[in-house]
């Protein structure tokens, strides 16, 4: 059950990478609380939570959020 529950938190914080109108600090908040949350619940799978989860997130970042700004160009 709990590892339902990470994959639904999980869940929500690719949402926010992939909606632009969320800032960048809240979905730095929102990953810290899910990390806090799975030390707390599920610390014997801390590791397996930093390969799978943070390296998603880091990818959708970079897929999504860095190429937005790259797109961007100063008048």
């Amino acid at each position: 059950m709990l590892t339902l529950r990470l994959r639904e938190k999980a869940d929500l914080v690719c949402v926010l990478i992939l909606c632009d109108r969320i800032a960048d600090r809240t979905i730095t908040g929102e990953r810290k609380l899910l990390r806090q949350w799975c030390e707390k619940f599920l610390p014997d799978r801390i590791d397996l939570y930093d390969m799978v989860y943070e390296a998603r997130f880091d990818r959708l970042i970079a897929q999504f959020r860095d190429q937005k700004s790259e797109t961007v160009t100063p008048v």
